[in-house]
Protein backbone atom coordinates (compact mmCIF):
# COMPACT_ATOMS: atom_id res chain seq x y z
CA UNK A 1 0.00 0.00 0.00
CA UNK A 2 1.36 3.44 -0.98
CA UNK A 3 0.20 6.14 1.49
CA UNK A 4 0.77 8.80 -1.18
CA UNK A 5 -1.25 7.11 -3.93
CA UNK A 6 -3.60 9.55 -5.64
CA UNK A 7 -2.29 12.55 -3.71
CA UNK A 8 -0.54 15.62 -5.16
CA UNK A 9 3.28 15.52 -4.97
CA UNK A 10 4.83 16.67 -1.71
CA UNK A 11 6.80 19.84 -2.33
CA UNK A 12 10.02 19.82 -0.27
CA UNK A 13 12.26 22.77 0.58
CA UNK A 14 15.64 22.35 2.25
CA UNK A 15 17.17 24.87 4.67
CA UNK A 16 20.92 24.43 4.95
CA UNK A 17 22.57 23.17 1.74
CA UNK A 18 25.82 21.79 3.14
CA UNK A 19 27.23 18.29 3.00
CA UNK A 20 24.47 16.35 4.75
CA UNK A 21 21.76 17.96 2.61
CA UNK A 22 23.64 17.42 -0.63
CA UNK A 23 25.01 13.94 0.02
CA UNK A 24 22.15 12.32 1.96
CA UNK A 25 18.85 14.21 2.31
CA UNK A 26 18.53 15.46 -1.26
CA UNK A 27 19.30 12.09 -2.89
CA UNK A 28 16.93 10.34 -0.46
CA UNK A 29 14.01 12.58 -1.45
CA UNK A 30 14.85 12.09 -5.13
CA UNK A 31 14.30 8.34 -4.75
CA UNK A 32 10.74 8.77 -3.43
CA UNK A 33 7.73 8.71 -5.72
CA UNK A 34 5.42 11.68 -5.41
CA UNK A 35 8.07 13.94 -3.84
CA UNK A 36 9.56 17.02 -5.49
CA UNK A 37 12.43 19.18 -4.20
CA UNK A 38 11.36 22.74 -5.07
CA UNK A 39 13.90 24.94 -3.26
CA UNK A 40 17.14 25.07 -1.30
CA UNK A 41 18.19 27.83 1.05
CA UNK A 42 21.59 28.64 2.52
CA UNK A 43 23.16 31.83 3.88
CA UNK A 44 26.11 31.08 1.59
CA UNK A 45 24.74 31.93 -1.84
CA UNK A 46 27.14 29.67 -3.71
CA UNK A 47 26.06 26.63 -1.68
CA UNK A 48 22.41 27.44 -2.35
CA UNK A 49 23.10 27.77 -6.09
CA UNK A 50 25.05 24.51 -6.20
CA UNK A 51 22.24 22.70 -4.41
CA UNK A 52 19.66 24.21 -6.76
CA UNK A 53 21.67 23.15 -9.80
CA UNK A 54 22.13 19.60 -8.55
CA UNK A 55 18.48 19.08 -7.59
CA UNK A 56 16.83 21.24 -10.29
CA UNK A 57 15.17 23.63 -7.86
CA UNK A 58 15.23 27.31 -6.90
CA UNK A 59 17.90 28.88 -4.68
CA UNK A 60 17.40 31.26 -1.75
CA UNK A 61 19.58 32.85 0.91
CA UNK A 62 16.70 33.90 3.21
CA UNK A 63 14.51 31.07 4.52
CA UNK A 64 11.65 33.42 5.40
CA UNK A 65 11.53 34.65 1.83
CA UNK A 66 11.61 31.05 0.62
CA UNK A 67 8.76 30.03 2.91
CA UNK A 68 6.65 32.98 1.76
CA UNK A 69 7.25 32.49 -1.96
CA UNK A 70 7.28 28.69 -2.19
CA UNK A 71 4.78 27.64 0.52
CA UNK A 72 6.35 24.14 0.73
CA UNK A 73 4.50 21.12 2.12
CA UNK A 74 7.67 19.84 3.81
CA UNK A 75 10.75 21.65 5.07
CA UNK A 76 13.95 19.75 5.79
CA UNK A 77 16.23 21.62 8.22
CA UNK A 78 19.91 20.71 7.71
CA UNK A 79 21.55 23.76 9.25
CA UNK A 80 24.27 23.47 11.93
CA UNK A 81 23.01 22.24 15.31
CA UNK A 82 22.82 25.69 16.90
CA UNK A 83 20.72 27.02 14.00
CA UNK A 84 17.78 24.59 14.09
CA UNK A 85 15.25 26.34 16.31
CA UNK A 86 14.30 29.49 14.39
CA UNK A 87 13.92 27.98 10.89
CA UNK A 88 12.00 25.00 12.26
CA UNK A 89 9.54 27.20 14.15
CA UNK A 90 9.16 29.49 11.13
CA UNK A 91 8.49 26.54 8.80
CA UNK A 92 5.91 25.01 11.15
CA UNK A 93 4.19 28.38 11.52
CA UNK A 94 4.12 28.68 7.71
CA UNK A 95 2.12 25.44 7.53
CA UNK A 96 4.85 22.97 6.61
CA UNK A 97 5.65 19.61 8.16
CA UNK A 98 9.30 19.62 9.21
CA UNK A 99 12.14 17.11 9.38
CA UNK A 100 14.96 18.48 11.52
CA UNK A 101 18.45 17.06 11.74
CA UNK A 102 19.63 16.04 15.19
CA UNK A 103 20.37 17.40 17.77
CA UNK A 104 16.95 19.00 17.36
CA UNK A 105 17.93 22.11 19.34
CA UNK A 106 21.06 23.43 21.03
CA UNK A 107 19.09 24.37 24.17
CA UNK A 108 16.35 22.62 26.12
CA UNK A 109 14.11 25.69 25.89
CA UNK A 110 14.54 25.72 22.11
CA UNK A 111 13.45 22.10 21.80
CA UNK A 112 10.43 22.76 23.98
CA UNK A 113 9.46 25.73 21.81
CA UNK A 114 9.70 23.61 18.66
CA UNK A 115 7.42 20.93 20.10
CA UNK A 116 4.91 23.53 21.32
CA UNK A 117 4.82 25.14 17.88
CA UNK A 118 4.19 21.79 16.17
CA UNK A 119 1.31 21.11 18.59
CA UNK A 120 -0.19 24.57 18.12
CA UNK A 121 -0.05 24.47 14.32
CA UNK A 122 -1.04 20.83 13.91
CA UNK A 123 2.04 20.10 11.80
CA UNK A 124 4.21 17.00 12.09
CA UNK A 125 7.70 17.61 13.46
CA UNK A 126 10.19 14.83 12.83
CA UNK A 127 13.79 14.47 14.00
CA UNK A 128 16.29 12.55 11.89
CA UNK A 129 17.27 9.77 14.29
CA UNK A 130 18.20 7.53 11.41
CA UNK A 131 19.99 4.89 13.52
CA UNK A 132 16.51 3.45 14.14
CA UNK A 133 16.60 2.53 10.48
CA UNK A 134 19.85 0.61 10.45
CA UNK A 135 18.55 -2.78 9.24
CA UNK A 136 20.18 -4.50 12.22
CA UNK A 137 18.20 -2.40 14.72
CA UNK A 138 14.95 -2.82 12.83
CA UNK A 139 15.45 -6.58 13.30
CA UNK A 140 16.28 -6.15 16.99
CA UNK A 141 13.14 -4.05 17.47
CA UNK A 142 11.02 -6.68 15.74
CA UNK A 143 12.35 -9.43 18.00
CA UNK A 144 11.84 -7.39 21.16
CA UNK A 145 8.29 -6.48 20.10
CA UNK A 146 7.29 -10.16 20.04
CA UNK A 147 8.93 -10.80 23.42
CA UNK A 148 11.75 -13.01 22.17
CA UNK A 149 14.01 -12.16 25.12
CA UNK A 150 11.27 -12.09 27.74
CA UNK A 151 11.78 -9.65 30.61
CA UNK A 152 14.65 -7.30 29.81
CA UNK A 153 17.50 -6.74 32.26
CA UNK A 154 20.25 -4.77 30.52
CA UNK A 155 20.45 -2.64 27.39
CA UNK A 156 23.96 -1.36 26.75
CA UNK A 157 25.73 0.64 24.05
CA UNK A 158 29.43 1.29 23.54
CA UNK A 159 29.82 4.04 20.95
CA UNK A 160 32.03 6.59 19.33
CA UNK A 161 31.31 10.11 20.63
CA UNK A 162 29.63 11.05 17.32
CA UNK A 163 27.05 8.30 17.97
CA UNK A 164 26.36 9.07 21.65
CA UNK A 165 23.34 11.28 21.05
CA UNK A 166 21.91 8.79 18.55
CA UNK A 167 22.47 5.95 21.03
CA UNK A 168 20.20 7.64 23.59
CA UNK A 169 17.30 7.72 21.14
CA UNK A 170 18.07 4.18 20.02
CA UNK A 171 17.97 2.70 23.53
CA UNK A 172 14.75 4.55 24.42
CA UNK A 173 13.17 3.36 21.16
CA UNK A 174 14.19 -0.23 21.89
CA UNK A 175 13.53 -0.41 25.65
CA UNK A 176 10.84 2.17 26.38
CA UNK A 177 10.43 5.20 28.65
CA UNK A 178 13.21 6.31 31.00
CA UNK A 179 12.34 7.28 34.58
CA UNK A 180 15.76 8.22 36.05
CA UNK A 181 19.19 9.24 34.79
CA UNK A 182 22.61 9.24 36.45
CA UNK A 183 26.00 9.71 34.85
CA UNK A 184 29.40 11.31 34.60
CA UNK A 185 31.59 12.72 31.85
CA UNK A 186 34.98 14.38 31.40
CA UNK A 187 36.05 16.83 28.71
CA UNK A 188 39.58 16.89 27.36
CA UNK A 189 41.52 20.13 27.19
CA UNK A 190 42.80 19.21 23.72
CA UNK A 191 40.75 21.30 21.25
CA UNK A 192 41.24 18.71 18.50
CA UNK A 193 38.56 16.58 20.15
CA UNK A 194 36.03 19.35 20.74
CA UNK A 195 33.05 19.23 18.41
CA UNK A 196 32.65 22.36 16.28
CA UNK A 197 29.22 23.21 17.73
CA UNK A 198 28.90 23.38 21.50
CA UNK A 199 25.51 22.91 23.19
CA UNK A 200 25.83 24.09 26.83
CA UNK A 201 22.64 22.32 28.00
CA UNK A 202 23.90 18.95 26.77
CA UNK A 203 26.99 16.76 26.53
CA UNK A 204 26.09 15.94 22.89
CA UNK A 205 29.54 14.86 21.58
CA UNK A 206 31.71 13.85 24.57
CA UNK A 207 35.28 14.89 23.83
CA UNK A 208 36.96 12.52 26.30
CA UNK A 209 34.41 10.23 27.94
CA UNK A 210 30.85 9.77 29.17
CA UNK A 211 29.05 7.01 31.04
CA UNK A 212 25.29 7.35 31.26
CA UNK A 213 22.99 5.00 33.20
CA UNK A 214 19.26 4.89 32.44
CA UNK A 215 16.54 3.27 34.52
CA UNK A 216 13.65 2.30 32.27
CA UNK A 217 10.04 2.24 33.43
CA UNK A 218 10.12 -1.54 32.91
CA UNK A 219 12.85 -1.91 35.54
CA UNK A 220 15.56 -2.67 32.98
CA UNK A 221 18.80 -0.70 33.15
CA UNK A 222 20.64 0.89 30.25
CA UNK A 223 24.25 2.03 30.00
CA UNK A 224 25.87 4.11 27.26
CA UNK A 225 29.63 4.71 27.19
CA UNK A 226 31.29 6.87 24.54
CA UNK A 227 34.53 8.69 23.70
CA UNK A 228 35.88 10.83 20.88
CA UNK A 229 39.17 8.98 21.33
CA UNK A 230 37.64 5.87 19.75
CA UNK A 231 38.15 4.95 16.09
CA UNK A 232 35.09 5.04 13.82
CA UNK A 233 36.79 2.53 11.53
CA UNK A 234 37.15 0.05 14.41
CA UNK A 235 33.92 0.63 16.35
CA UNK A 236 31.07 2.98 15.63
CA UNK A 237 28.36 1.39 17.74
CA UNK A 238 27.89 -1.87 19.62
CA UNK A 239 24.58 -2.68 21.34
CA UNK A 240 23.76 -5.63 23.60
CA UNK A 241 20.39 -6.52 25.07
CA UNK A 242 20.11 -9.08 27.86
CA UNK A 243 16.80 -10.66 28.80
CA UNK A 244 15.62 -13.64 30.79
CA UNK A 245 15.54 -15.74 27.61
CA UNK A 246 18.85 -14.79 26.03
CA UNK A 247 20.97 -11.98 24.63
CA UNK A 248 21.17 -10.13 21.33
CA UNK A 249 24.47 -8.56 20.27
CA UNK A 250 24.66 -6.03 17.43
CA UNK A 251 28.29 -5.33 16.57
CA UNK A 252 30.81 -4.91 13.73
CA UNK A 253 29.08 -1.61 12.84
CA UNK A 254 31.65 0.83 11.45
CA UNK A 255 31.58 4.13 9.59
CA UNK A 256 31.94 2.55 6.13
CA UNK A 257 29.60 -0.42 6.81
CA UNK A 258 26.51 0.10 8.97
CA UNK A 259 25.00 -3.34 8.37
CA UNK A 260 27.08 -5.07 11.02
CA UNK A 261 26.42 -8.46 12.60
CA UNK A 262 23.58 -9.66 14.82
CA UNK A 263 24.13 -12.65 17.12
CA UNK A 264 21.68 -14.52 19.36
CA UNK A 265 23.05 -15.99 22.58
CA UNK A 266 23.48 -18.50 24.22
CA UNK A 267 23.05 -20.31 20.90
CA UNK A 268 25.84 -18.22 19.32
CA UNK A 269 23.62 -18.08 16.24
CA UNK A 270 24.31 -15.32 13.72
CA UNK A 271 21.04 -13.86 12.45
CA UNK A 272 20.69 -12.90 8.80
CA UNK A 273 19.45 -9.33 8.46
CA UNK A 274 17.59 -8.34 5.30
CA UNK A 275 19.65 -5.34 4.29
CA UNK A 276 19.90 -5.43 0.50
CA UNK A 277 23.19 -4.93 -1.29
CA UNK A 278 24.17 -1.46 -0.06
CA UNK A 279 26.00 -1.12 3.26
CA UNK A 280 26.74 2.62 3.54
CA UNK A 281 25.14 5.38 5.60
CA UNK A 282 22.80 6.21 2.73
CA UNK A 283 20.74 3.12 3.64
CA UNK A 284 19.74 4.62 6.99
CA UNK A 285 19.06 8.10 5.59
CA UNK A 286 16.92 6.77 2.76
CA UNK A 287 14.84 4.61 5.09
CA UNK A 288 14.47 7.33 7.72
CA UNK A 289 13.38 9.96 5.22
CA UNK A 290 10.97 7.54 3.56
CA UNK A 291 9.44 6.81 6.99
CA UNK A 292 9.12 10.55 7.67
CA UNK A 293 7.37 11.15 4.33
CA UNK A 294 5.03 8.22 4.91
CA UNK A 295 4.23 9.61 8.38
CA UNK A 296 3.41 12.99 6.84
CA UNK A 297 1.07 11.18 4.47
CA UNK A 298 -0.75 9.55 7.37
CA UNK A 299 0.93 6.17 7.81
CA UNK A 300 2.24 4.86 11.14
CA UNK A 301 6.00 4.44 10.93
CA UNK A 302 9.06 4.40 13.19
CA UNK A 303 9.94 7.99 12.26
CA UNK A 304 11.13 9.87 15.34
CA UNK A 305 8.82 12.68 16.42
CA UNK A 306 9.53 16.05 17.97
CA UNK A 307 8.49 14.59 21.31
CA UNK A 308 11.03 11.80 20.80
CA UNK A 309 13.68 14.39 20.08
CA UNK A 310 12.74 16.38 23.17
CA UNK A 311 12.95 13.24 25.30
CA UNK A 312 16.57 12.83 24.21
CA UNK A 313 17.28 16.47 25.08
CA UNK A 314 15.81 15.93 28.54
CA UNK A 315 17.97 12.86 29.12
CA UNK A 316 21.08 14.75 28.01
CA UNK A 317 20.18 17.70 30.25
CA UNK A 318 19.50 15.35 33.16
CA UNK A 319 23.03 13.97 32.64
CA UNK A 320 24.41 17.49 33.06
CA UNK A 321 22.37 17.94 36.26
CA UNK A 322 23.47 14.55 37.58
CA UNK A 323 27.15 15.39 37.22
CA UNK A 324 26.78 18.92 38.61
CA UNK A 325 24.75 17.84 41.66
CA UNK A 326 26.02 14.29 42.15
CA UNK A 327 22.61 12.67 42.13
CA UNK A 328 20.09 10.62 40.21
CA UNK A 329 17.67 12.79 38.23
CA UNK A 330 14.02 11.87 37.70
CA UNK A 331 12.28 12.22 34.34
CA UNK A 332 10.40 13.84 32.78
CA UNK A 333 11.93 17.22 33.56
CA UNK A 334 9.57 20.17 34.12
CA UNK A 335 8.67 21.79 30.82
CA UNK A 336 8.09 25.46 30.14
CA UNK A 337 4.58 26.35 28.98
CA UNK A 338 2.83 23.08 29.77
CA UNK A 339 -0.64 24.66 29.73
CA UNK A 340 -3.01 23.33 27.01
CA UNK A 341 -2.35 24.92 23.63
CA UNK A 342 -4.93 26.25 21.19
CA UNK A 343 -4.13 25.04 17.71
CA UNK A 344 -4.38 27.26 14.69
CA UNK A 345 -6.08 24.77 12.40
CA UNK A 346 -6.99 21.12 11.82
CA UNK A 347 -4.18 18.58 11.53
CA UNK A 348 -3.81 16.55 8.36
CA UNK A 349 -2.50 13.69 10.47
CA UNK A 350 -5.23 13.20 13.08
CA UNK A 351 -2.65 13.64 15.87
CA UNK A 352 -4.15 16.31 18.07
Amino acid sequence: MNPGAGLPPLRVAVIGCGGIATSQHGPAYQKLAGVEIIAGCDIVAERAREFATRFACRAYTDYREMLEHERPDVVDVCTPEDQHVEPTIAALAAGADVLCEKIMAHTLAGGQAMVRTAARTGRFLGVDYNYRFFPIFQEVKRRLAVGELGQLALVTAYTHAFCFHHAIDLLVWLAGPVVTVVGQYTATEDPRYHYRVQCPDFVYVPSRNVCLTLRFASGALGVICASRFDDLHANMLRVEIVGEQGRLTADSIVIHDIIGRLTRWPEKAEITVDAGTERGFNVAFERAIRAFVERVRGAETDAATGEDGLTVLEIEHALKISQAEGREVALPLPRIGEEPLEREGPSRHGRW
